[in-house]
């Protein structure tokens, strides 16, 4: 593809898209005045569905006994901190994880006195989550059938944001659904992180299913285009990983494995791997 060929426009600044990776899975471009990055062409929604099988959870080993399962283990570890950030902001009261795959970050918000509920659209992974979250979790899109009626003080989109052909319009049913007082938070890649710029155009968050690539600058600006004010930024943000989950995701997208990294097993170790954690208010 060459520069001619880009059809599409930045959501943030408006700038025309220039090609910076191709290879035969994924095309990615990136607007020359603000820096974000995203795919052209888009994915078609018969390939997003083919992605989010039943399958998608499983690669991960995300699925087995939950009592006994280490992605649930390292998971509760980093929602633990998300949900500390939030609670720096609000008291509690009620909140909504739009994303919420398994439930787990609805699980630890529980147990932080949360009257917490998920959303997810993923018909297979709500499945597994009901079974121990019954009725607090549900499958679908954030619209007015998704637990009618119910505002939140909190709504969470944690590894979400990158992954929706519109995230404009994510954010403003995000906002309708918060109280005047809400907060939003976002756990997202950081295209300007240190991770970024060391593996460059090999960074592991560059796969199909990520349709945007935001710095903590372009999404400050797209967030105040949608009435959201931030409130903090932590931009080298730590999740807590297992060198076994490590080492599954970098075969799966041909990413570089670090030596020795199996030794770790099962052991949750926090490591900054490229994302950010940003907590933004509603604006009234």
């Amino acid at each position: 593809m060459t520069e001619s060929d880009v059809d599409s426009s930045c959501i943030v600044c408006g700038d025309r898209g220039r090609v910076f990776l191709e290879r035969e899975d994924l095309c990615l471009v990136r607007s020359p005045a603000c820096g974000l990055e995203w795919q052209d062409p888009m994915p078609t929604e018969e390939e997003l569905d083919a992605l989010y099988d039943a399958t998608y959870f499983e690669r991960w080993g995300s699925v087995d006994d939950p009592s006994e399962n280490p992605v649930r283990t390292m998971k509760r570890i980093t929602y633990g901190v998300v949900l500390d950030a939030i609670r720096q902001h609000v008291t509690g009261g009620a909140l909504l994880d739009v994303g919420c795959a398994l439930g787990y970050l609805v699980e630890a918000a529980l147990d932080r006195d949360f009257d917490a509920l998920g959303l997810d659209r993923n018909t297979h992974a709500v499945r597994w989550a009901a079974e121990r979250l019954g009725e607090r979790v549900s499958a679908g899109e954030l619209d007015a059938t998704a637990f009618p009626g119910r505002r939140f003080d909190a709504v969470t989109l944690t590894d979400v944001l990158e992954h929706v052909p519109d995230p404009g319009e994510l954010l403003a049913r995000c906002r309708e659904r918060l109280t005047a007082s809400g907060v939003l938070a976002l756990l997202l890649p950081n295209a300007g992180s240190a991770t970024r710029r060391l593996f460059g155009n090999h960074w592991p968050h560059y796969v199909a299913e990520h349709l945007y690539h935001f710095r903590p600058d372009n999404l400050s600006r797209y967030l105040g285009q949608h009435g959201f004010e931030v409130l903090e930024a932590r931009t080298g943000f730590r999740k807590a990983f297992t060198g076994q989950y490590l080492g599954t995701y970098a075969a799966r997208v041909g990413s570089f494995v670090p030596p020795g990294i199996d030794r770790l097993g099962a052991l949750p170790i926090r490591i900054p791997t490229g994302e950010m954690l940003v907590i933004a208010r509603r604006r009234a």
